[in-house]
């Protein structure tokens, strides 16, 4: 009986307290480490949930005024809120008689990084980024392998991102502009590419304005075309696609692009052909009017989301009548009017000198030294389509890339490297070292005010804000008249490092965006080419200078 007595006594006896969470919490961090180290994902992962469930419960977490219905999904967002409530009255605040200690903010913010770390271990930055930013975000104060872990993230999320966009790229059908005064030989070549078994899909979409257009005999009903009224498609012989515009752009590549898939997937159905992730079409050149403005055209493809989610745009080129070109420049024109022919070169990606057999050698170079005086970046190909159009390989017109940033990011790249870096902080004046070592351009005889200009900026990284600052008032300022630019920018980001970013566009369409980190060991140098009419040289190089870090500082008195 005294026995039992006692122990009866003893059952009745007040356990003692358990040790609070925080007293227990590095032992649990430390065992959730060793399991992730062994490659234990699943047990670690279930340890983690049982550190929130038990901080949940001794916080009575569910009584507080947060909300925390994304608790388990996403808890970064409730410990976002968890810290605010923290801080709401100096270090510590009262809700509901419930008080929120700094040092259980701490411990929610290391149960954040561990399951970051987790999923970080299971290759899933995707899942990790929220919580390791989360992580910091709430106590900034992490230990070296957060921070990593953090950094190594963002690092994954950003190159899955990019490939993400790659593919998506890859998957549009692209698309070259064809332009050139009248007479330069468009349509030859638009009617070279229709009638040759050169083993590519192409549609060709062909602007029914000119006198002279594609050869009736390759379409087949040659009082058919000239009676419709509205775009048709004709599926020719070599496999390519033909498209006479008279009205809606938008409408003739739709229905291009649907005709396209219709095909694909026909021989798909009948076993012609293999699944696959390519774009329908292995191009679309679009001819513009004598006339045109190529700028527009452009445009319509990122202003158009249905054209933006199945094309880009993959480069203008331009032919230039080695006969007539000069004679073109010099036509006498009103008072402010834009000069055609000197307004297509300068957006040219590349240019077809057609007709050099109609010339001699000195007037063929006399056309290259105007044409360079305007675009000194384009490659040049000489020809004579009429006479020898096979001589001209499409695999050099089509498919430049001259629209994609990482091609852009290349080609900058490239030529940046076989220039010796100047010991002159800024480098301008000319486009030179930025156009593959090529001889300064010959200053033009003929007054057209379209030019190309470059900026190389060394020595220091460019604040962002400032830099977009320029770029947004340039644009604004100079959007009919800047016709193409381009350019691979060294820019500081909020957390301190070095990010590589490019851009490229068309009168006030920019693209811009980041391409990773800035190789170690490096110097930072920014590099801009821009080519259009009467642009203000001096004034853009003292405004991109002060866009570099420090600049303004150094400046003040």
């Amino acid at each position: 009986r005294v026995a039992g007595a006692a122990g009866g006594m003893a059952g009745t006896a007040a356990a003692p307290p358990p040790p609070p969470d925080e007293d227990t919490w590095p032992a649990k961090r430390a065992s959730i480490r060793a399991m992730t180290a062994l490659g234990q994902h699943v047990e670690a992962m279930k340890a983690i949930m049982h550190a929130m469930r038990s901080f949940a419960e001794r916080l009575d977490l569910y009584t507080l005024s947060i909300d925390t219905s994304s608790y388990y999904k996403n808890p970064a967002e409730v410990g976002v809120a968890l810290k605010a409530l923290a801080h709401a009255e100096g270090l510590a605040a009262s809700d509901g008689g419930v008080r929120v200690q700094p040092e259980q903010v701490l411990q929610f913010s290391q149960i954040l990084a561990e399951r970051g770390r987790v999923f970080l271990a299971l290759s899933q930055p995707a899942r990790a980024l929220p919580d390791l930013s989360g992580a910091v975000d709430i106590h900034a104060e992490q230990d070296e392998e957060t921070l990593g872990a953090l950094a190594l993230a963002r690092e994954q999320v950003a190159a899955a991102a990019e490939e993400e966009q790659r593919a998506a790229e890859a998957r549009k059908v692209p698309v070259t502009v064809l332009t050139g005064f009248l007479g330069s030989g468009k349509t030859t070549l638009l009617n070279h590419i229709l009638r040759e078994s050169h083993g590519r899909k192409i549609a060709v979409i062909e602007n029914e304005v000119g006198s002279i257009g594609i050869d009736n005999k390759l379409i087949g009903d040659p009082a058919g075309i000239a009676a419709r009224t509205e775009e048709t498609v004709t599926l020719l012989d070599n496999g390519c696609l033909c498209c006479t515009v008279r009205s809606d752009l938008i409408a003739a590549v739709s229905q291009i692009l649907d005709r396209a898939e219709a095909i694909a997937a026909n021989g798909l159905a009948a076993g012609a052909g293999a699944a696959g992730t390519g774009p329908p079409l292995d191009a679309i050149v679009i001819e513009t009017t004598g006339l045109a403005d190529p700028g527009p055209v452009c445009k319509t493809f990122y202003a158009e989301e249905s054209l933006r989610e199945r094309t880009r745009i993959d480069g203008v080129l331009t032919v230039v009548d080695a006969a007539h070109f000069l004679e073109q420049l010099r036509r006498r024109r009103s008072d402010g009017a834009v000069n055609e022919s000197a307004q297509q070169v300068g957006f040219a990606d590349k240019l077809l000198l057609n007709k050099v057999d109609a010339v001699d050698a000195a007037a063929v170079e006399a056309v290259e030294a105007e044409v360079r005086s305007i675009n000194a970046a384009c490659p040049i190909i000489r020809c004579s389509l009429a006479q020898r159009p096979n001589e001209v390989p499409l695999g050099e017109l089509l498919g430049v890339g001259s629209f994609c940033l990482d091609r852009i990011l290349q080609d900058l790249l490239g030529e940046a490297a076989e220039v010796e870096a100047p010991a002159a902080k800024r480098r301008r004046g000319g486009p030179q070292a930025l156009c593959q070592l090529r001889p300064p351009p010959v200053q033009s005889r003929h007054d057209t005010g379209v030019r190309t200009c470059a900026f190389t900026l060394a020595g220091a990284p460019l604040v962002l804000d400032r830099f977009m600052q320029v770029m947004n008032t340039i644009r604004v300022e100079k959007a009919v008249d800047l016709y193409r630019y381009k350019g691979v920018v060294c820019v500081r980001e909020a957390s301190g490092g070095l990010k590589r970013a490019v851009m490229q566009g068309v009168h006030d369409m920019c693209q811009f965006q980041p391409r990773g980190r800035w190789p170690a060991g490096e110097p930072p140098v920014s590099q801009l080419v821009f080519i259009g009419r009467d642009l203000d040289e001096a004034l853009w190089g003292r405004l991109f200078d002060k866009t570099q870090e420090g600049a303004l500082e150094t400046a003040a008195p």
